[in-house]
């Protein structure tokens, strides 16, 4: 945890000199507009007799057009089959991260980011 907490303060730090570089007319721009969405589902194949399923939220907030900080939560369900036996084991977790996007938004489409963040599962995980 002391880690984490000293990795959000150091990149909360980049943040000052990256927005001092950010268009002065930026301002206009509402809360909205700065909001990012993201929702992954995925699906793996059958091994062992385990099959994973799995469905990841974040929300973010772009600080400036490359830098962003985001939460998420994350949901896991693996179906398991051992002797005709069929039952599951499934785990939540809550987290936040930070993302850099490598392209710059505003001269080309490409969008190709570099995430970096941190989750811990909650409840009682199988």
């Amino acid at each position: 945890m002391k880690k984490s907490l000293i990795l959000i303060m150091g990149a909360a730090t980049l943040e000052m000199p990256m927005h001092a570089q950010e268009e002065s007319n930026a301002s206009h721009y509402s809360i909205l507009d700065h909001l990012t969405f993201d929702l992954d589902a995925s699906v793996g194949m059958e091994n062992k007799g385990m099959t994973p399923t799995t469905l990841n939220f974040a929300l973010g907030y772009q600080l400036t057009p490359r830098f962003y900080a985001f939460a998420k939560t994350e949901g896991s369900i693996n179906l398991y089959k051992k002797d005709d036996v069929k039952t599951y084991f499934k785990s939540q977790a809550l987290g936040g991260g930070l993302g850099f996007k490598l392209f710059n938004p505003k001269t080309t489409a490409q969008g190709v980011d570099l995430r970096l963040s941190v989750t811990n599962t909650i409840g009682n995980a199988d």
